[in-house]
């Protein structure tokens, strides 16, 4: 299994992979302010997705298509 982590020149977003890395590998805990970072940044990937592309609903056409077979 690989794992690819997009690079970045933030040490504090450097030391956050690592962190999530060292959970992946070891189980060791997240800590709560990088947890609460990592939602932050989360959330405003989802705005900046949602700002360029709109809200993608593909849910609905699944299910119909579903019920069509």
């Amino acid at each position: 299994m690989s794992i690819e982590i997009a690079p970045t020149t933030d040490p504090l977003e450097a030391a956050d992979n690592q962190a999530v890395m060292d959970h992946l590998l070891s189980k060791k805990p997240i800590p709560p302010d990088v947890r609460q970072r990592i939602r932050e940044r989360a959330a405003k990937i989802t705005e900046r997705i949602r700002q360029e592309h709109g809200v993608v609903n593909i849910a609905v056409d699944l299910i119909r298509d579903a019920r069509d077979q």
